[in-house]
């Protein structure tokens, strides 16, 4: 049996302690993103567009309650403009949107995923959700042709934000 080098021996302690630290639940409230900064524009290669905005009374639960929604987070966007390629666009997102009651209680909702748009053999504009994509209620893929407006595909958990936060919280 070799022995652990010292370096490798420091490596896994620390990553011991830190597996033992306190964690901080994942749906806890913070002042800003745990994300902190959008990336880099890549030399111009790409846009970000960063969110920090209030809607009052955004949702309308069952019952008449209403619930605030703070969205903070980054849209990354990478447009493809090579020649005889079918993908058109990439989209990278990474947001926070906290529902608040009238009482004060919240719920956290973190939408985090990518957009792909490409034309198929048909020349119909794809678009492929995958990650956490409330607004189309689903924790997953979902393949939209965007010409026909058909779903193509969908698969991995149902959940659509608004929803989830009306059931946390009213």
């Amino acid at each position: 049996m070799r022995p652990i080098p010292i370096a490798g021996t420091l490596v896994l302690g620390l990553a011991l302690l830190a597996a033992c630290a306190d964690q901080t639940s994942p749906t806890a409230v913070h002042e800003g993103p745990l994300f902190a900064q959008a990336p880099a524009d890549g030399n111009g290669n790409k846009e970000v567009f960063s969110f920090d905005l209030q809607f009052p009374d955004f949702v309308t639960c069952e019952g008449g309650a209403t619930l605030d929604l703070h969205f903070v987070g980054w849209l990354q966007v990478r447009v493809s403009s090579q020649p005889n390629n079918r993908n058109v666009q990439l989209n990278t997102v990474l947001l926070m949107f906290t529902y608040t009651n009238a009482a004060g209680e919240a719920f956290v909702w973190r939408e985090v995923g990518n957009d792909q748009f490409y034309f198929n053999e048909n020349g119909d504009l794809i678009h492929v959700l995958s990650g956490r994509a409330g607004g189309f209620g689903v924790i997953g893929r979902f393949v939209i042709n965007e010409a026909t407006g058909e779903v193509e595909f969908v698969a991995g958990k149902p959940g659509f934000a608004n929803d989830l936060a009306c059931d946390a919280l009213t």
